[in-house]
């Protein structure tokens, strides 16, 4: 009995061996902030506005939320960070097109300075509510931002009017999950 918990032991250890650097993978459920605050749907176009004319463009933002990081990241490494949503751009008069951009920032102040974390968005016709799924890594020079304790997170629409009629409607967000990769100097 005990050689068989020595050799169990010992495979154990040249699994975790042969595993390399150990890494940590935290899931946020981003959207969970974002709906809490009322974020998580932008108008377009702002309100008392009625329509955005043909041949026009707009852009409506959001207000920035802060999102609550797990702490004792600071002398960690974020290896990677991983950003998945699904929006509904649910257009009810008018055709155009809808670039949804989302800025990420260590404090609320400097949220729309930077360029775009991520974008998604495209054609959208009247009445119809086209579904958007985006799945990608963000760029590296994020990753630093997810070694504080918190993040801020915004999003910005920009709605051109391209049809004859005027444009209205709104962009849901019912998912928003960031994966971050740290690597094993967590605490």
């Amino acid at each position: 009995m005990r050689s068989a918990w020595v050799s169990a032991m010992l495979a154990a250890a040249v699994l975790v061996a042969g595993c390399g650097e150990g890494r940590l993978i935290l899931n946020v459920d981003v959207y969970s902030f974002m709906q809490g605050a009322g974020n998580d749907t932008l108008r377009y176009p702002p309100l008392p506005i009625a329509f955005i004319p043909p041949g026009v463009s707009d852009t409506v933002g959001s207000d920035s939320v802060k999102v609550v990081l797990p702490g004792n990241l600071g002398n960690s490494i974020v290896d990677s960070a991983y950003v998945f949503v699904i929006a509904d751009l649910d257009n009810v008069t008018g055709t155009g097109n809808i670039t949804v951009e989302a800025f990420l920032s260590a404090d609320s102040s400097t949220i729309f300075s930077g360029s775009p974390a991520f974008s998604f968005g495209g054609a959208v016709s009247p009445g119809a509510v086209t579904r958007d799924t985006v799945s990608a890594e963000l760029v590296s020079t994020l990753n630093s931002l997810f070694t504080g304790s918190e993040v801020w997170l915004a999003f910005r629409a920009v709605v051109a009017n391209t049809g004859a009629t005027g444009m209205q409607g709104t962009v849901r967000l019912r998912a928003l999950d960031l994966r971050i990769v740290v690597q094993d100097e967590v605490f």
